[in-house]
């Protein structure tokens, strides 16, 4: 099986949408540990106040950008999934460039109908051998600006998928886009 087809991505789709909810809802908000290990992965994500942790798996992670709205309520203003997968042996010899080509063309395919644009892949600097590209589609009314970052263990034994979603479109003028962007030098093989 290659990655990045027949739907291993999928649980990294459309489904995220950002919204205010209550605080006495179902959304548990914590703070995030320092360091999360998402086999074979370690990383440590921002901690600067509003990043609140949503899912911990053994191989996911749910961390969310939140500020306090109206009274008893939160506005979410960024999500992030966090998703490691295991690649069978033999599965995959391409380079992270290539997987991420895959994901990216996945993810597009997946949103064809309210796909606005797409960006190509490009290499993160700084950040080892992570690989990014960003989708914006239509969605609620309103634009969902998608940005997935994707790592390739060396061994090509898993990948990591981090995917960020918000729906502002000057979200790379905002701190909470720099505490995230800048978390990710923190990922590294574990180990």
């Amino acid at each position: 099986m290659t990655p990045g087809r027949g739907g291993i991505l999928a649980g990294l789709g459309l489904a995220s949408v950002l919204f205010a909810v209550p605080v006495a809802g179902q959304l548990m908000l914590n703070l995030p540990l320092e360091r999360y290990t998402l086999e074979p992965f370690v990383y440590s994500p921002p901690s600067a106040e509003g990043w609140r942790s949503t899912e911990v798996g053994a191989n996911s992670l749910g961390l969310v950008f939140a500020e306090r709205s109206e009274p008893g309520g939160v506005n979410i203003r960024a999500d992030v999934a966090i998703e490691t997968f295991a690649i069978p042996e033999g599965g995959f010899s391409g380079s992270v460039r290539e997987l991420a080509g895959l994901a990216r063309q996945q993810q597009a395919a997946e949103r064809q109908a309210v796909l606005v644009s797409s960006s190509a892949v490009a290499t993160v600097p700084g950040a080892g051998v992570l690989e990014t590209y960003t989708l914006v589609s239509v969605a609620v009314g309103s634009q969902l600006h998608e940005v997935f970052f994707v790592m390739l263990a060396p061994d090509r034994s898993a990948y990591l998928v981090a995917k960020f979603t918000t729906k502002e479109p000057g979200y790379k003028d905002q701190l909470y886009w720099a505490q995230f962007y800048g978390a990710l030098s923190t990922l590294r093989l574990s180990g």
